[in-house]
């Protein structure tokens, strides 16, 4: 088991650097041809747009998974009797607050946005 470890640790590792060089050269050269102008209205629209689309869901995720952490985080000072089960209605319990304190934020967010575009 230990050597199927050693074997895919760097794979992985070669596979995630690759990606992310590639990720990061793609976003250059694209951002390169917008600035040149060498690229149609629609597609600058598309790209700027991509970049919009990923903060609310980037949001979302971040209040979810930090709820999530701040469940673990405090599952430690439950009694130790039960402790699985409340860890686990504890961590549900967390990620629905937090999808709740989402859904406020980019009702917010969304309302803010609208006043913007109409002005």
């Amino acid at each position: 088991m230990n050597n199927l470890a050693e074997t895919l640790i760097p794979i992985f590792l070669f596979g995630f650097v690759t990606y992310a060089i590639k990720f990061l050269s793609d976003n250059s050269v694209r951002k390169k041809a917008i600035e040149s102008g060498l690229v149609d209205e629609k597609l600058i629209y598309l790209a700027r747009a991509t970049a919009g689309t990923f903060l609310p869901n980037s949001l979302k995720w971040g209040i979810i998974l930090m709820c999530v952490g701040i469940a673990f985080f405090l599952s430690h000072f439950l009694p130790a009797e039960n402790n699985e089960q409340l860890t686990a209605a504890l961590v549900f319990g967390m990620a629905g607050t937090g999808l709740i304190v989402y859904y406020f934020l980019g009702k917010k967010m969304f309302v803010a946005e609208d006043k913007n575009s109409e002005s």
